[in-house]
């Protein structure tokens, strides 16, 4: 009989205990993880262009447009049409300057993620590509990225565009992890949209994205379709304010690109 009551009164007791010894939303989590192999958080990627930047790409080597490429290069808008550039891209051709991506993340937890960093992991950094130049210059526009992180500065992190200036490349802004986090819930979902700079490397990364949920520290790496992202600077010459490749394509008239004659004289400022 006595056992019996002290069975009840342990019991009781462990009943009071157990909101406070379990976390309800972590065991969730921890069945999700074990039975269905769910990831913390899901992501798409794409890449866009946004109003105020070109889409000039470059090549390693030289390249030599066939029929149908050069068609889509003499045609009305043909510079800046997404045909183009997705033909330059599975060609091997990489942006130059700036990469625009769109990231779309959903959280796959009960309990709150919270997105704490996000910082490219360069796995190689090279001379900027030399061989073809695809010469699209930006026609200036309104900025759409609010996030910004520059591949040539010493130790890159993300930065916050500064507001009421349009082509700030994001080094005056403030880190955009110091007073800000992003915030995810199970099954609900949030766009950035990230701009990367680069001025004379070529360079080979992954996005870091460092998360937290409750107080435990975990990270994913944003790839491009399963690979690394590519942005390459500008091929400068031995001249200040001079470009050197081994064959370019310019715009002319009604957005085309035409071949240039010189393409180790082609000037731009940044080369100083």
């Amino acid at each position: 009989m006595v056992a019996t009551v002290v069975g009840g009164v342990a019991l009781a007791g462990l009943g009071w205990l157990w909101p406070e010894l379990v976390d309800d939303a972590a065991l969730k989590d921890g069945v999700r993880t074990e039975i269905r192999g769910d990831d913390d958080l899901d992501y798409h990627v794409e890449t866009i262009y946004g109003d105020d930047e070109g889409r000039s790409m470059a090549f390693a080597d030289i390249v030599r447009p066939d029929a149908s490429l050069l068609k889509i290069m003499n045609r009305q808008n043909g510079a800046v049409s997404s045909e183009l550039n997705g033909r330059l891209r599975a060609m091997g051709g990489v942006n130059l300057g700036k990469l625009t991506l769109r990231i779309n993340f959903e959280g796959r937890r009960k309990r709150e993620i919270r997105i704490v960093d996000i910082r490219p992991v360069i796995l190689k950094r090279s001379a900027g590509l030399g061989g073809t130049l695809f010469s699209v210059p930006s026609q200036a526009g309104t900025p759409i990225a609010r996030m910004v992180i520059n591949l040539h500065e010493p130790i890159p992190i993300a930065r916050e565009v500064v507001a009421g200036n349009p082509f700030s490349d994001g080094t005056e802004g403030e880190p955009y992890f110091e007073k800000d986090v992003i915030s995810l819930h199970d099954g609900k979902q949030k766009t950035l949209i990230v701009r990367l700079n680069e001025k004379r490397h070529h360079s080979i990364f992954y996005l870091r994205v460092d998360y937290l949920i409750g107080n435990e520290p975990k990270h994913i790496l944003i790839k491009d379709q399963e690979k690394p992202f590519q942005l390459t600077g500008l091929h400068c010459g031995t001249k200040p304010g001079v470009l050197s490749y081994r064959r370019a394509f310019v715009l002319t008239n009604g957005y085309k690109l035409r071949p240039e004659t010189h393409p180790d004289r082609l000037q731009d400022s940044d080369c100083s």
